[in-house]
């Protein structure tokens, strides 16, 4: 199971990703894929609200993740990401967990 550390890094990410590009580009000599999305692709993005409640953590701590993988060097996210150090011990710079 996942700290909330990690969950609130996870929904930081998910909030901040941007649409990707096209997967279906047509390559010589290969038949066009259906140009039909999945519908999934349809649905709007998750609020960092709703995201939040759906793993089961607080706004404040994906706020403060928000922070720390802005901040941080990007081994301390990592290592958050990893569940190896808290939210808080990045923050103060410490290894504790």
């Amino acid at each position: 199971m996942k700290a909330d550390s990690q969950k609130a890094m996870i929904v930081h990410k998910l909030a901040t990703l941007k649409h990707g590009s096209n997967r279906f580009s047509k390559v010589e000599g290969e038949k066009s894929p259906s140009t039909k999305t999945p519908d999934h692709d349809d649905a709007p993005p998750a609020s960092i609200e709703q995201a939040a409640e759906r793993v089961g953590v607080d706004r404040a701590t994906v706020a403060v993740a928000k922070k720390v993988s802005r901040t941080a060097p990007p081994a301390v996210v990592r290592l958050v990401e990893r569940g190896d150090i808290s939210l808080t011990g990045a923050q103060r710079g410490s290894v504790s967990r």
